[in-house]
């Protein structure tokens, strides 16, 4: 018999997979607290070669799957990619880590 913190194939999938570089259709507006999106921003100047990336708009939303979701469009030295995008994401797992995706040149509309 499993435990209860065990998780199945698809829930473990779904923890390691994170939520999509877009916002879906059951996403709401996010906290209105700057706290989460700073955490995020924290962890992304972690990331070797940060400082060269120009942040550009940003957007907190929430799901019932997820929780609250930061995604924010950068470019690499003021240098587009157009009309590919780049995009960093975060979103704080069970274990209250902050997971960081760093997607370069990829075909998602511009956060607005």
């Amino acid at each position: 018999m499993a435990s209860e913190l065990e998780l199945s194939e698809n829930e473990l999938a779904d923890e390691l997979a994170g939520p999509p570089l877009e916002p879906g259709a059951d996403e709401r507006p996010g906290a209105q607290s700057t706290t989460f999106a700073a955490e995020c921003l924290a962890g992304v100047r972690t990331l070797p070669s940060s400082e060269q990336w120009v942040l550009g708009a940003e957007l907190v939303t929430n799901c019932d799957q997820w929780g609250d979701i930061w995604r924010v469009d950068f470019e690499i030295d003021s240098e587009s990619f157009g009309p590919l995008l780049n995009r960093l994401m975060s979103w704080r797992r069970a274990d209250g880590t902050i997971p960081v995706v760093v997607a370069i040149g990829q075909k998602v509309p511009p956060l607005a």
